[in-house]
Order: C-alpha cells, then sequence, then structure tokens
C-alpha cells in the first residue's frame, strides 16, 4: 500500500507577479526609448540621414548605443533583484505547502520528522541555479529587446524611414518581448517549484512521486501523454523516449506535468489516494446505516445512455481525482430550518457558495447530501461554465439574462422571481438560494456562516446586496451573464442525483466550523 500526498501546484499567484515585474520593467524600457527617438530623430533632417553629410547620423547611433548601455546596466541590477525574489517566494511556497500537507496525512506516525527542516546543501544549491537561470533570462529579455530596438532604429535611418513607420515596428518588437516573458514567468514557475519540491520531498525520506500529464498548454507531448500514471523514482525521473534520456516534470520548456508524492508502505499495489480522492463512503455507511452502495444506489442503468452533459461534468471530474460518494434517500422528510442547520456552518474552504447551494437543494429534494468537501471539488463547482452544464440537464430549464454589468443582470434575473418560489442564482461572483418571500422581500440563504447562516434580507435597494454579497460590479466593457433556476427543477432529475455524489461529503470530513466564514 502507498499514501499518495496532494502534489504541490505552481503558485499563480507568484507567476502572475513575476510577469507583472517583468512587464513593468519591459514597458518602462520601451517608454524611455521611445521618448529619446521622438525627442531625437526629430531634430535630425532626413535628407541629412539619407546622405550623411555631417555628423548627424552618427551622433544618433553614438546616442541610441550610449542608451542601449543604460539599460544593460539597469537590466541587470532588475535582474538579480527580480530573480532573488522570485526563488525565495518559490523556495518557501513549496517548503510549507509540503510540510502542511505531511502534517495533514499524520505522517509522524510513519516515522517522519516534521518539525522544520531547514534547506539542505541541495535544496541551496538547486536554489543558486534557480536564482542564476533566472537572472540571465532576464537578462536575455532586455538583451534581445535592445538589440531588436537597435536594429529597427539603424534600419529606418538607413532606409529613411519616418518617425510612423519606425515607431509601428518598435511597438511590434514590444509584443514579441511581452510574449517571451510571459512564457518565461509561467515556464519558470512550472520548473522551480517542481525542482525544489522534489528535492525537499527527497530530504524528507519520500524516493518516489507519480507523474501526471496536464496538457495545460495548446501543445502536448506525446511522450508524456503515455508517461501518465507512472510511478518513478524521485531521483531519476521517467525516461522519455522522445527526448531520449531520463527527466522530471516540467522540465523541458512549456511542459505542465507535475509530480504526485508516493509514500511507498510496503510491498502491495494498491495505493491510497490523494485528500482529494479519498474514499468517504465508509465513513458514511458508519453514519447512516440506510446508505446503499455505489451499485445499489447507481439510479442511472448502465444500459441507460448518460446525459452528454452530465458525462461531460463526470469526466471531469474523474480526471481530477474527485471521488463519488453516492447519495440516497433520507430516512425522514427534515424541515427547512433542519436542513439549514444541518448543511450550512462556517466555511473553511476557499468558498463553497455553489457546492452548498447545491446540496442544499438535493436536501429538499429528499436526498442524504452534505457538503464542505473542498480542495479541487470545491474549485470545481466554484467555476461558471461547469454549473452552466447543469442547466443543460433534461427537464432542467434556467432563466438567463446578459448585459454590460452584472449588477443589471443580477437585477434583470430577481425581477423574474416568482412569490413562494426558492432558486438557485449564479451571478457575479457566488452563487446562492434566493427567494421573494410572502411580503415581496427579496431574500438570500446564507450557509456559509455559522452565525449568520438562514434567510437573509436584500437591502432595500437590491443592487447593493448584489454588489456586496453576489461581487457584482458595474459594466467593464464585455457582455456578463448570469442565471437561475426553480429549484423544484430538481426533484426528479437523475443526472442531478448523480452529480451530488461527487459533492457528497462525510460528516467528519466536512470542513466547516470554527474558523470558518461566509466568502
Amino acid at each position: 500500500m502507498a499514501i499518495q500526498l496532494r502534489p504541490v501546484r505552481p503558485p499563480i499567484a507568484i507567476q502572475k507577479e513575476y510577469h507583472k515585474r517583468l512587464k513593468t520593467f519591459i514597458k518602462e524600457m520601451d517608454r524611455s526609448l521611445f521618448w529619446w527617438l521622438r525627442a531625437s530623430y526629430r531634430q535630425v533632417d532626413k535628407d541629412i540621414i539619407q546622405t550623411a553629410q555631417d555628423g548627424a547620423m552618427g551622433d544618433l547611433v553614438k546616442e541610441l548605443r550610449r542608451l542601449e548601455r543604460e539599460w544593460v546596466k539597469k537590466s541587470n541590477t532588475f535582474a538579480a533583484e527580480t530573480a532573488k525574489w522570485f526563488s525565495a517566494k518559490i523556495q518557501g511556497y513549496t517548503a510549507i505547502t509540503i510540510q502542511n500537507e505531511m502534517k495533514k496525512r499524520d505522517l509522524v506516525k510513519l516515522g517522519f520528522n516534521l518539525k522544520f527542516k531547514y534547506h539542505s546543501v541541495k535544496e541551496r544549491a538547486i536554489f543558486k541555479s534557480i536564482v542564476t537561470q533566472n537572472v540571465n533570462l532576464i537578462k536575455s529579455i532586455a538583451s534581445e529587446h535592445l538589440t531588436r530596438v537597435t536594429g529597427v532604429v539603424l534600419r529606418g535611418i538607413e532606409s529613411g524611414h519616418d518617425l510612423g513607420r519606425m515607431t509601428e515596428s518598435l511597438k511590434q518588437s514590444f509584443g514579441v518581448t511581452e510574449r517571451r516573458a510571459a512564457m518565461i514567468s509561467r515556464d519558470q514557475t512550472n520548473k522551480a517549484t517542481q525542482n525544489l519540491s522534489r528535492q525537499r520531498l527527497m530530504d524528507y525520506g519520500i524516493t518516489k512521486g507519480k507523474w501526471m500529464h496536464t496538457s495545460a498548454g495548446k501543445t502536448y507531448r506525446e511522450s508524456h501523454v503515455e508517461m501518465d500514471g507512472e510511478i518513478y523514482e524521485l531521483d531519476q525521473g521517467c525516461y522519455d523516449p522522445d527526448y531520449g534520456d531520463y527527466i522530471q516534470p516540467a522540465e523541458l520548456v512549456n511542459c505542465h506535468c507535475f509530480c504526485i508524492p508516493v509514500v511507498a508502505m510496503g510491498n502491495g499495489e494498491k495505493e491510497e489516494p490523494t485528500p482529494e480522492e479519498e474514499p468517504q463512503a465508509e465513513s458514511a455507511k458508519s453514519e447512516n446505516p440506510n446508505r446503499q452502495s455505489n451499485e445499489e444506489n447507481n439510479i442511472i442503468s448502465p444500459n441507460e445512455p448518460i446525459n452528454e452533459h452530465l458525462h461531460i461534468l463526470t469526466e471531469k471530474l474523474d480526471e481530477l481525482g474527485v471521488t463519488y460518494n453516492p447519495v440516497s434517500d433520507s430516512a425522514s422528510g427534515l424541515s427547512e430550518d433542519k436542513i439549514i442547520n444541518l448543511i450550512a456552518g462556517g466555511d473553511k474552504t476557499k468558498g463553497s457558495c455553489a457546492s452548498v447551494g447545491l446540496a442544499y437543494i438535493g436536501r429538499q429534494a429528499g436526498l442524504d447530501v452534505l457538503d464542505f468537501r473542498g480542495g479541487v471539488c470545491q474549485d470545481f463547482f466554484s467555476m461558471y461554465l461547469n454549473l452552466k452544464e447543469i442547466t443543460k440537464f433534461p427537464d432542467i430549464e434556467a432563466i438567463f439574462e446578459t448585459a454590460r454589468s452584472t449588477l443589471t443582470v443580477g437585477n434583470k434575473l430577481l425581477k423574474q422571481m416568482e412569490q413562494g418560489k426558492q432558486y438557485f442564482l449564479t451571478v457575479g461572483k457566488h452563487a446562492s438560494i434566493v427567494r421573494k418571500n410572502s411580503k415581496g422581500i427579496y431574500q438570500y440563504l446564507e450557509l456559509q456562516s455559522e452565525k449568520h447562516k438562514g434567510w437573509i434580507d436584500f437591502d432595500g435597494n437590491p443592487r447593493f446586496t448584489l454588489n456586496s454579497r453576489f461581487g457584482c460590479e458595474n459594466g467593464r466593457g464585455v457582455t456578463e451573464e448570469g442565471f437561475m433556476i426553480s429549484i423544484e427543477q430538481f426533484k426528479e432529475s437523475k443526472e442531478f442525483k448523480k452529480l451530488l455524489g461527487y459533492i457528497n461529503t462525510a460528516a467528519n470530513k466536512q470542513k466547516k466550523g470554527r474558523g470558518g466564514h461566509a466568502k
């Protein structure tokens, strides 16, 4: 048997900040070059440039070379500072992420020393290597951009191009440089995360990993698809026949593959899943003896064709490793207040508004379901495009609205609610159950707070609550969309009941309670 730990994925926030710093520096350099060109080029008469009858062209070139040397010097300083910042951020992130995961999986019982372990000699060597590599890459961005700019200017002088034509060429050069900066920030974040986390895992005594392929980019390598799921030695990597050698995840340019750490426990072939994959059916069965087995509860017969939109969702969820924990009918009907008390709680995940709303609908439909599973399950159901697939289930008729503002979308949807009905509303940055009560007051159901759970009135002007709780905003120059579905439509949906199995969480696995709050 083996334990699979949660993989250390590249930190998007650090990647974005890295890209932002590179882009800011490039823009600053570009503005300086544009300003110099406009100020200097206009002073030189076009005829003089073409005939080179005096030193005007020579002076212009000399000044350009001086400016180039100045920015090379600035880029050296910027490269050193940024590379150290980036490497330190990734090193801290990987160390904390691995330590927290090992503590969460309680690996001290297996003999692991989970006290903070300072960076080993090998890890410090990798850190220095990452710093050096990124210093060189950042310098190369500036150097190559300056070379292109110098070439554009010199060719323009020799050919007698006007300022407008040269400016257009410089804009194209900036686009090339900016795209390269984006690629470097993305690729280096992947590489640094995998390299530092691999060494720290080996320092802890973990020697094996599972190769996980992801085609996150526009292209992918066939050999990496074949390597998906392969167990390998962390210090060696997997053999890539196309490359002709052993490689590590993210080692090759634009490789988005990653490693799932595997803690070996004997000679058995069985593997314990990652936290997102943890089977929860056993806990659930002990909690409620009336729960049925997965096979017994499979309400969609194997011979019955599965709805294509349910298939899209379940296929994605299975690929992400989200465990299916079947739901069954509740032993007895519950009042709305009891359902709210059972479902709601202080949210300790990153934000389970959508999935807990769906769990509430399941309870109202008489199904035994809980939420706050967190992890990739929460991430999946928080995505608008995934929720939109639910609107395409048979017998589900959603009300859609579009506008140039999510505030307008939300307001238009609320006005279509019928009194006495409850709806699942998705708009802005939030999803919730809403209704218009007997007094005609709009209300939303708060399920992510222990203290304030239950029905809460919208402010006098619904737009205030749409902004404060749903994160709706004024127009951003694009078409916004939102939808709502009457929860009555879910009661007879076999597809919805099947989907809830990916949300359903054992009571002792729920990430809610003290310290949690509405998000």
